[in-house]
């Protein structure tokens, strides 16, 4: 089931605002949480993703195979914490291992994502959880999985807020 994509202060759903910026953004309804920058131009053109009979649309591989189109890649970036969440959570090998090669290696390239994504209770307290200076949280299979995406200010946040012992 496709985790919601809420304001960690006020649990309201958050939304793409596609206007009053260079780039596409979440935002909170209230404005609790600072927008959450996608590193996308709003000039790009997104896929139109369908739902699924129970009306929710899985951020899975199956969605994801290359070749990705200049539009896919673009619908990628956007919905990144979406894509983040499920592959966290993505107990499927195949799955799992797709949506890192395929998508997180050369597309993840956002800190504002992983920021919002690691400060969410997706990450639970527990042994091997490290706290990062910014209050954001980490494992260590999750930190090296990471640390392989060729995007240095990707590797820069983690460097930054997870320095090693």
């Amino acid at each position: 089931m496709q985790r919601s994509f809420k304001c960690h202060i006020c649990n309201s759903s958050l939304f793409l605002q596609r206007t009053g910026g260079h780039d596409y953004t979440w935002q909170c309804p209230k404005n609790c949480i600072p927008k959450i920058d996608t590193g996308v131009s709003i000039s790009e053109l997104l896929d139109d993703l369908r739902p699924d009979e129970s009306g929710t649309i899985e951020f899975n591989a199956s969605r994801f195979f290359p070749p990705l189109s200049k539009s896919r890649v673009a619908t990628a970036k956007v919905y990144m914490a979406q894509i983040l969440y499920h592959f966290i959570e993505c107990s499927w090998g195949g799955c799992y291992n797709s949506l890192y090669f395929n998508i997180l290696v050369p597309y993840l390239d956002a800190p504002d994502i992983l920021d919002y994504v690691l400060r969410s209770s997706v990450i639970q307290d527990g042994i091997g959880v490290q706290t990062g200076r910014n209050g954001a949280k980490i494992y260590s299979d999750l930190r090296g999985r990471l640390e392989g995406v060729k995007s240095p200010h990707i590797r820069n946040y983690l460097a930054e807020n997870f320095p090693q012992s």
